[in-house]
């Protein structure tokens, strides 16, 4: 559904569209957000090079995303949706 990237600490954050689960990934380089955001198909890249890659943890809420739609928020060093 959605992908947020902070690159001064290397986590990608992602909400799963099947599921609603969202997943912080840890210490992920900057070239596999770059990887994922230019793949034709982000769930494959999900599944061949970070599921499972990296350390990871379930979370409630979004570090990134406000739970309103209609309120936006810029974060510096931040990546948003696809």
């Amino acid at each position: 559904a959605w992908v947020a990237y902070d690159k001064k600490e290397k986590l990608l954050e992602v909400e799963f569209i099947n599921t609603g689960n969202i997943y912080q990934y840890f210490d992920v380089p900057a070239k596999e957000y770059k990887g994922l955001m230019e793949a034709s198909s982000k769930g494959s890249y999900m599944r061949d090079c970070i599921i499972d890659c990296y350390d990871y943890t379930k979370v409630k809420r979004s570090r990134y995303r406000q739970e309103t739609e209609a309120e936006e928020q810029t974060i510096e060093d931040f990546a948003g949706s696809y």
